[in-house]
């Protein structure tokens, strides 16, 4: 018998959620791979780059079946392509920064390339030249951040990177860094050939060389939203314009690269050095140009990562490059917490990168703009600071005595939100991201270059966002269940963290045998809420001995969910009188309030039950009609049964 109750309790709690299962996470959890072909349900991967953490990761195990996906267009946004001020402005965002969550069917090849066949179509369109990739998404019931979070760079040429993305279905708990900064678009790269002649104005766009002005070497642009194979400008990624969301790089001579952008607008670029003089035509000035700001909102629900600074133009091998913007965060929870004793530094980051000071007389680089963060957050208990920033990077500062051009500070990146933190909890959100500050012209008591702009709202939260794709989400996230004795009955109470469609609670007890599972309790449910919620409820007939009481919660749609099992022992003792015996014509039972809903039960020796009455407190009950002979005597009270052995003469 110990051997099957034993089976059937681990098979209970096998079968079943567990509301206290909870994962360690940290290190790089995600997987990618670029999206070489797609339809409406299959796509073909190549370039996958597996997660280290936990060790093991095979293809199977990351886009196997059954496994989630986020899969993102990275680019695509159509531009202004002439060569004027109007350069990299956008045309049609297009497919550029669509995304969803979907669930894998099937996975078919031994080696790359591998098809995978999706478990529905996808609800939004995506362009195959966009720069496409997939990323998997893991999955917990509750997730502790126990150690830093961190993903690859994106890399434009094997298509995938700068993505962090999980699901903590009940509690996420923070206790380290989730960290994208520096992952998204890469920042410009300065002028191979030295270039020192007179200051460009008038060249946005160019190859590496530009003859407009005699031979002049401009440095290039951040990378951005927009490409310029999509856009069939291939190679003219150089000069002053920007490139949508990615900053402008400085042209002759030693002018400052522009900031990259996102949410909001980045800074322009240093002039360059005064003592060149300016081309023929144009205006003292090179300075690469700012990032342009791209729409955010819950109806077009984009996301995109931070683009990069352009580079500072050189003449002395002294320029700096642009730096990355960051990258993307997306992450659902049902309840998000955090760990208290852990570093303050705990939360979320996207941040652009901050330039770094020129070694002398060169274009300083800009700073990358900041990421985005989307937290679809049901909602939360912060009982400490956590900090959510998507900041744009610091230009870089001109180290020389003399004028030069000082790096574009980078644009914020958006906070995305499902829900607000609630007023009670603000002092706790650190939710807020800086714009990058413009690099300094010079060392001696120059001016700076411009600073990235804040946000176009004035605040980088947004809120009402929802991931589109597959979601599936546990109807409760349970804080707490229990049971133990009060007074004669068996007191169950339980609080729900958040509930989703929820229709009621059942209480089942099972015996000690774990063979008979009975509904003892019911309960309606709220249905649907984002704060805690207790209830209770009562066992009115414990069992004698050991119990185990479990909740289950029954969602409107019949998907069902369990709690752990609990452990309840009735050490209560029936104290029952029972006289006389041996009897002839009757006997009496007597138990007070112990007997208060009773039941005895009078059982010959070949297993006949022969009488059976129910009573209260005490009974007289004849025995004239039963022959002589030995009895089992069964009092089954409100809390235990007890046997005696019964004469009747």
């Amino acid at each position: 018998m110990k051997k099957i109750f034993f089976s059937l309790l681990l098979t209970s709690l096998f079968n079943f959620v567990s509301f206290a299962q909870t994962t360690n996470i940290s290190g790089r959890i995600n997987s990618f791979a670029r999206v070489t072909s797609i339809t409406t349900n299959t796509i073909t991967i190549d370039n996958i780059s597996l997660a280290t953490s936990p060790a093991g990761a095979t293809v199977a195990s990351e886009f196997g079946i059954n496994k989630k996906i986020m899969i993102v267009q990275m680019k695509g946004a159509s531009v202004t392509t002439t060569n004027d001020n109007n350069f990299g402005n956008l045309v049609n965002i297009n497919n550029a920064g669509n995304y969803e969550l979907i669930s894998i069917q099937n996975i078919v090849g031994s080696s790359e390339p591998y098809t995978i066949t999706l478990k529905s179509n996808f609800i939004r369109g995506y362009n195959i030249n966009g720069s496409i990739q997939i990323v998997s998404v893991p999955q917990y019931i509750n997730a502790n951040v126990n150690g830093n979070i961190t993903t690859i760079n994106w890399d434009s040429t094997l298509g995938r990177g700068g993505v962090i993305s999980f699901e903590a279905k009940q509690t996420l708990t923070i206790g380290a860094t989730i960290d994208a900064s520096g992952t998204g678009f890469l920042g410009g790269v300065s002028n191979v050939n030295s270039g020192g002649g007179s200051l460009n104005s008038f060249t946005y766009r160019s190859t590496d060389t530009d003859n407009s002005c005699g031979t002049q070497y401009p440095a290039a642009k951040g990378e951005s939203v927009a490409d310029y194979t999509f856009n069939s400008i291939a190679g003219f990624n150089f000069g002053r314009g920007n490139m949508l969301n990615g900053g402008g790089g400085g042209n002759e001579h030693n002018a400052g690269g522009g900031g990259g952008s996102n949410f909001s607008i980045g800074g322009n670029g240093g002039d360059g050095w005064p003592g060149a003089g300016s081309c023929s035509g144009g205006t003292a000035t090179g300075s690469g140009i700012k990032g342009v700001a791209l729409t955010y909102n819950t109806i077009a629900n984009k996301i995109f990562m931070g683009g990069g600074g352009g580079a500072g133009q050189q003449n002395n091998n002294a320029a700096t490059n642009g730096t990355r913007g960051g990258g993307i965060i997306l992450v659902r929870a049902g309840v998000l917490t955090v760990n208290v004793s852990s570093p303050s530094t705990r939360g979320f980051y996207a941040n652009g990168v901050n330039n770094i000071a020129t070694p002398s007389n060169d274009g300083g680089g800009g700073g990358g703009g900041g990421g985005t963060i989307l937290l679809d957050v049901l909602s939360y208990n912060l009982t400490a600071t956590l900090n959510v920033n998507a900041n744009g990077g610091n230009g870089s500062d001109v180290n020389s005595d003399a004028i030069h051009g000082g790096g574009g500070g980078g644009g914020i990146g958006p906070i995305l939100l499902k829900n607000p933190v609630p007023p009670a909890q603000a002092a706790n959100a650190n939710f807020v991201s800086t714009p990058g500050i413009g690099g300094l012209n010079c060392n001696t008591s120059c001016s700076r270059t411009e600073n990235g702009a804040n946000s176009p709202t004035g605040s980088s939260v947004i809120t009402g966002w929802s991931v589109p794709g597959d979601i599936v989400a546990l109807p409760i996230s349970l804080g707490e269940f229990k049971a133990y004795f009060q007074g004669d009955k068996v007191k169950i109470d339980w609080t729900t963290i958040t509930e989703i469609n929820v229709n009621r609670f059942e209480i089942e007890r099972a015996d000690a045998s774990m063979q008979s599972i009975t509904i003892v309790a019911q309960k309606q449910a709220t249905g649907f809420s984002a704060t805690p919620i207790s209830y209770d409820s009562k066992d009115e007939l414990p069992l004698l001995g050991l119990s185990y009481y479990r909740l289950k919660s029954i969602d409107n749609d019949g998907s069902v969910q369990y709690s752990n099992w609990v452990v309840v022992r009735n050490t209560q003792i029936l104290q029952v009188k029972v006289y006389p015996n041996p009897a002839q014509e009757y006997v009496v039972i007597e138990g007070g309030e112990n007997l208060e809903k009773a039941k005895v039960i009078l059982i010959n020796m070949n297993g006949q039950v022969t009488k059976e009455v129910e009573f209260s407190k005490a009974i007289t009950m004849p025995l004239t009609d039963l022959p002589k002979g030995m009895y089992l005597l069964k009092v089954i009270g409100k809390m235990q049964m007890t046997h005696h052995k019964l004469v009747i003469e």
